[in-house]
């Protein structure tokens, strides 16, 4: 039997994260962000995603050439 109690307290967490993952301050939080703090923060988020796409890259790129290296028969 699930615990109301918990399941709300999960679900009240689960929104909190995902309004910091999207840069909103979380309910009841008083500390707002400065202008100057959403524009790094914007710089930032916007550095982590070419970053990543970089890395996924760089990922695909190593397994193509790892494959290439590869004997016909694989790893025998």
């Amino acid at each position: 039997m699930t615990n109301p109690t918990r399941s709300r307290r999960r679900f009240t967490v689960q929104q909190k994260e995902e309004a910091i993952d999207h840069g909103q301050p979380s309910p009841g939080d008083q500390a707002a962000l400065t202008s100057d703090e959403r524009q790094e923060l914007a710089r930032l988020r916007k550095e982590n995603r070419e970053l990543r796409r970089e890395k996924d890259f760089f990922k695909l790129a190593a397994a193509h050439f790892a494959k290439e290296q590869l004997s016909p028969k694989g790893f025998a």
